[in-house]
């Protein structure tokens, strides 16, 4: 079941800048993957691949799959 929603920022630094930053409100418990595909930052940069992508949460490192919360 679907929690309640909550409040996530995409943001895609390539060279530890941010260039592109997505505000989103999600279903609770759902995935680091699931946020990126939510905010579009996969078609606007279509040189990131996943295979290779490094993903994070307040600057530490995480699984595509890891759940995310407020």
């Amino acid at each position: 079941a679907e929690g309640r929603p909550v409040r996530v920022e995409v943001a895609y630094s390539p060279g530890g800048r941010a260039v592109d930053l997505s505000e989103l409100v999600l279903a609770e418990g759902c995935t680091a993957l699931q946020a990126l595909q939510a905010s579009g930052l996969l078609e606007r940069h279509p040189e990131i691949d996943l295979a290779v992508l490094r993903v994070g949460v307040w600057g530490r490192l995480c699984p595509t799959d890891e759940r995310l919360r407020e």
